[in-house]
């Protein structure tokens, strides 16, 4: 995958600031047990922030999370759930018309939050891949690093 291309110091701090952003925003989803009522079906509640442009959406995936945020035409994915419910991901990105994920995030390397990144990568042209870890025993994990690393 390759890098963006670097660009003045305020799009470096744009890329930051966004970036903490969804980890914060990940981080109180969890905190919060959003998307935890053992649903198969990723329900989503999309919801905008007011005057910003930017849209959250937390998509359930039963056990696991998977945070879809959307700004000024990027696309942002943090984390994917488990492998049973790559399917549902992708087709509900399709259905929101995600061409490709601009910032792909593994929050760390259980299967109920990298499962399905293997089928996001698969499905989506991923520009940026960011992960809490770069190694682990859990086989799921490792599928994603391999096809993160794929050009």
């Amino acid at each position: 995958m390759s890098q963006p291309k670097r660009g003045r110091s305020s799009q470096a701090q744009n890329h930051l600031i966004t970036i903490l952003l969804a980890l914060v925003i990940a981080g109180l989803s969890m905190w919060f047990g959003a998307g935890r009522d053992g649903g198969n079906a990723p329900d989503a509640a999309a919801t905008p922030m007011p005057g910003s442009g930017l849209t959250v959406t937390y998509l359930d995936v039963g056990q696991g999370d998977c945070t879809l945020l959307q700004c000024d035409g990027q696309t942002m994915l943090i984390d994917a759930g488990i492998g049973e419910q790559a399917n549902h991901i992708t087709t509900y990105l399709k259905q929101q018309g995600v061409k490709s994920i601009d910032y792909l995030v593994c929050t760390h390397a259980h299967a109920d939050h990298c499962g399905g990144m293997k089928a996001v990568i698969a499905a989506f042209p991923v520009h940026t891949f960011y992960s809490s870890v770069t190694s682990s025993s859990n086989g799921a994990f490792q599928r994603v690093m391999r096809s993160a690393a794929r050009p």
